[in-house]
């Protein structure tokens, strides 16, 4: 975890003590999981609405990569979706969607 205090500065850490640093580190901690656990259901889901109400929080809690690879994990799986639903596939189709897949697989590695 982040010792710096969050910002703060060494006045404030002197004024305040290191109960509400304590606070703020565990309120972080606990809104991360919430918010990954939230973002990996609606990538489970397939829940678009859900995914665009949670990746701008992503940033801000410094949780951007961990939601790259959820967002990469769900658009495989739609696009595998979608190329399943597909009654003729052509060859260069099937090459796409595995090119896709294995992109996918070397970006969250």
């Amino acid at each position: 975890e982040d010792d710096r205090g969050a910002g703060a500065t060494p006045r404030a850490k002197r004024l305040c003590g290191s109960e509400p640093l304590q606070n703020h580190r565990r309120t972080v901690r606990v809104l991360r999981a919430a918010v990954g656990e939230k973002y990996e259901a609606a990538v489970s889901n397939g829940d678009v609405a859900g995914l665009s109400r949670l990746t701008p929080l992503l940033g801000m809690l410094d949780m951007a990569d961990a939601g790259v690879a959820l967002y990469l994990r769900y658009s495989r799986e739609a696009l595998r979706k979608e190329m399943d639903e597909e009654p003729e596939a052509s060859s260069s189709g099937e090459g796409w969607a595995e090119a896709v897949e294995e992109e996918a697989e070397r970006m969250t590695a």
